[in-house]
């Protein structure tokens, strides 16, 4: 989840983890890197995203999210912030 000046990543806990905590692959840090950089970016005026901003921000953030499940493998459960709720990556269809 982005946040600002975050890692985009967060434990069950609600603590940020760093990425050098865990064993990603480097292209895959340096993709959720961009996400959240863009979303930092973009989030406030002056440059406030648009609908379509918002509609690929969600996309990649599903993107990246199953690539890190994929990553982290079977013992950990990745999910993202959706319609209010955590949902597991896995149940998403998108």
């Amino acid at each position: 989840m982005a946040e600002f000046g975050s890692s985009g990543l967060w434990d069950d806990k609600g603590r940020m983890i760093a990425y050098d905590l865990l064993a990603l692959p480097f292209q895959l840090v340096r993709n959720l890197s961009a996400w959240q950089r863009d979303y930092e970016e973009t989030f406030n005026p002056p440059d406030s995203g648009d609908q379509t901003w918002w509609n690929n921000h969600e996309r990649e953030k599903n993107e990246i999210a199953k690539e890190l499940q994929d990553a982290l493998g079977s013992n950990t459960s990745v999910k993202v912030f959706l319609d209010n709720q955590w949902e597991w990556i896995g149940n998403i269809n998108k």
